[in-house]
């Protein structure tokens, strides 16, 4: 298992080479879920032992404040009069040493969803995510073995032979036709 402080290290390094800014604290706290998420889906098994529950709205775990406060992390007030965003810059500290396949589901997370708006993000890790689907009482503990594996959201591969194929285009061709005659 990886240590929260290095998923949010290596996210932060990701999101700022990608985006050339810094994350607010909710966003890194739903991509660092997110990641957990995406990892469980395809390895079956937990990325970090934080322990995450279903708080307030959504997914949240102790181990984020208190890695915020004791890592390498520092919180800066959003620019505009009246923001409550908080952003998390990253001190001067190493990239974290991930597997592979760690690096691959948290640079996933950042490519996917990093720039997405923050309420959108909210409702996707709110309303979209198996385990915030069924977790039941604020306070729960979010269960990742409700994930569907990865297969789950592949798309099947369709592949048609060469006669088939035109057979379907002559077909639109003609429909194209008869549309332009009405």
């Amino acid at each position: 298992m990886v240590s929260f402080q290095d998923v949010l290290v290596y996210l932060l390094y990701k999101y700022r080479e990608r985006y050339d800014r810094s994350p607010t604290k909710t966003k890194l706290l739903k991509l660092a879920y997110l990641g957990e998420l995406v990892f469980y889906r395809f390895h079956r098994k937990r990325l970090t032992n934080a322990d995450w529950i279903y708080y307030l709205f959504g997914p949240w775990t102790k181990s984020y404040d208190v890695t915020l406060e004791s890592g390498p992390f520092e919180l800066e007030k959003g620019s505009e009069p009246d923001s409550e965003a908080h952003f998390v810059k990253l001190l001067d500290v190493p990239e974290p040493h991930l597997t592979f396949d760690e690096k691959v589901a948290l640079s996933g997370v950042v490519a996917d969803f990093g720039n997405w708006e923050l309420n959108q993000l909210l409702d996707h890790v709110y309303f979209d995510t198996e385990p915030m689907l069924v977790v039941q009482e604020r306070g729960d503990k979010i269960d990742f073995s409700t994930a569907k594996p990865a297969d789950f959201f592949r798309r099947p591969q369709v592949s048609l032979d060469q006669k088939t194929l035109a057979k379907i285009r002559e077909k639109y061709r003609a429909m194209l036709r008869n549309a332009k005659e009405l």
